[in-house]
Parts: structure tokens; sequence; C-alpha cells
């Protein structure tokens, strides 16, 4: 993912970059790790006639804890995603609004994160599944999927 800054760079593109959910405001780059809370999915019909941006359809909302606050992350069109659960840990990227006073980041890009070392030792029921390592999110460039071959377009 070409966006992702693992050297921990405090600004993106001259803006600053929140690290923490406490940090973050509207319209700013956030990159955050933290624990799925919840998930909740949204089936709502359009309204008839013309879609309009913002208007609600088939969404997927996870709720992102990193003990400094929660936010909500938005897949839009989506209502599952392959390993994003409740106790997942993962790293996200995306720019955050503000929807009815709380914070939204829509369509972020995702990786599973490891556990840090203090979540290690915690009960087996506490800690994130399917976070064995960091995989970029799937459909991104490079991204592998574990058991899955290659697929060749030549």
């Amino acid at each position: 993912m070409s966006g992702w800054s693992p050297d921990g760079a405090s600004e993106w593109q001259g803006r600053p970059v929140a690290r923490r959910v406490a940090d973050a405001t509207a319209r700013r780059r956030a990159v955050l790790t933290g624990v799925v809370r919840a998930l909740v999915v949204h089936r709502q019909r359009p309204p008839r006639g013309r879609l309009r941006p913002g208007s609600r359809g088939l969404a997927l909302d996870a709720l992102l804890d990193d003990g400094t606050g929660t936010i909500t992350l938005r897949w839009l069109g989506r209502e599952a995603l392959a390993g994003v659960g409740a106790g997942a840990r993962l790293q996200i990227e995306g720019t955050v609004s503000s929807e009815s006073n709380r914070l939204v980041i829509l369509n972020p890009l995702y990786r599973f994160s490891a556990p840090t070392s203090a979540e290690a030792g915690a009960p087996a029921g506490d800690q994130p599944r399917g976070s064995s390592g960091s995989v970029d999110a799937p459909g991104s460039p490079g991204c592998e999927i574990p058991g899955q071959p290659e697929s060749s377009t030549s």
C-alpha cells in the first residue's frame, strides 16, 4: 500500500497525521492501530430515483478501539470482510470525517497487525483472531492470501 508510512512520519502531504483516536479530527489523515470491538451491517434500500453521495445502502461498520478512544470504520457496499471481526487487531489508514458527532473513516486501507506484548499475555478469549502477522488488505497490490494459489493473468 503506497500510503502506509511505517517510519512513523508525523505529516502526510504537509498535514498532521493522527496516530491515536484521541488525536483524530475531521478532514485529517489518521494511521491507527487497535482492536475491533463490534461489527454492524447496514442494509437499507436507497431512496427511489438518483443515488446521492452519502445515501445509505449496504455498508459494514466496525468499531475500532485503540485505548484512547473509539472510531467507526465504514466499508461501503460490503457486508463482510474476511478476517475482520470482533477481536481482530487492525492497522488502518484513511481520512477522518464526522457524522452525527462521531468520527468515521470511509473505506479505510487496512492490514492485520500482530498483538502487542501486553496483549500476548491476555487470556485466550481476549486475543485477536486471525492476526498472526501483518497482511495487506485483500485486493490490494501485493496482497497474498495464505493457503490460496496466486492467480496469473497471463
